[in-house]
């Protein structure tokens, strides 16, 4: 996540957390899935999912007449052998198709594009996880479908804490990820790349009421653009919560597979800003 911008959202019931704390944690980040990698556990459910629509042309009921080759914004109308067939990986399901068509030969039909995966971590809590097929697209519809699973969970086992790990970056996947949510922990790095994303994110986060609070990791990479990010987040009334610098426990606790914190109960540095 080099020069991006990290989210992890929380939800909580109001009055805030009450001990012991019972946590579901959710990997939205559905994309470039790893949470389940680093949290381990055993698969108990797996479903696939329906979130986006595609065109498709009924052969039989066609009549060849072309109007929908020619009105597709987005080319994803195919002409073979005389006729016509929608490649689905251009379609973005809009029905123009199925209001030009005077044979009414086109539908725009639910299809799977991704799954979600109920894991039992190996530290007791339940894990769920969203995966969007390679290719496909509506990647907020499946995150919103994680976030839906999740809160179940969440009301099944009384749970008193959500934890949501997020995408990088400010498209329509943050956003979704970010929506309903209580509080933003937001996670950046000290570039010009990461400052621009942060900037956006965080207008995502005002527009839903959130309030958030900022790391800044590696942050003696870059001494001279750390202040900024810290004026940035400052400015928009939100806390630097802490100001990590490199550490190859990372990276080793990464490659084994661990949570840095399970790996170094003991961090080997001492983050700034009082932060853990």
């Amino acid at each position: 996540m080099a020069s991006m911008v990290k989210l992890a959202v929380t939800s909580q019931p109001p009055g805030g957390l009450k001990a012991p704390i019972i946590v579901v944690a959710a990997d939205a980040d559905v994309d470039t899935l790893n949470l389940h990698l680093l949290l381990g556990g055993e698969l108990v459910e797996e479903k696939r999912l329906a979130t986006s629509e595609k065109a498709q042309i009924d052969q039989s009921v066609c009549e060849r007449c072309g109007k929908c080759y020619e009105s597709c914004a987005f080319n994803s109308i195919r002409k073979i052998d005389g006729g016509y067939v929608v490649a689905p990986a251009y379609c973005e399901g809009c029905s123009v198709y199925e209001a030009i068509c005077p044979a009414g030969a086109i539908e725009v039909k639910s299809i799977e594009n991704g799954k979600i995966r109920v894991f039992r971590s190996r530290f007791g809590f339940p894990l769920i996880v969203g995966q969007l097929d390679v290719g496909s697209s509506g990647s907020g519809e499946v995150i919103s479908e994680v976030k839906e699973e999740a809160r179940r969970f969440a009301g099944r086992v009384r749970a008193s804490l959500l934890l949501v790990d997020g995408p990088p970056g400010a498209g329509c996947s943050a956003i979704s990820a970010i929506s309903r949510s209580s509080h933003v922990l937001l996670v950046a790095e000290p570039t010009k790349a990461a400052r621009h994303d942060l900037e956006r994110v965080l207008g995502i986060v005002d527009h839903f009421g959130a309030t958030f609070g900022v790391v800044t990791n590696r942050f003696n990479a870059n001494p001279e653009m750390s202040p900024e990010i810290s004026r940035l987040v400052e400015g928009r009334g939100g806390e630097v919560l802490s100001l990590i610098p490199s550490d190859e426990e990372v990276v080793h606790a990464i490659v084994n597979g661990q949570p840095v914190v399970e790996r170094s109960p003991e961090p080997s540095f001492k983050s700034h800003n009082g932060g853990v």
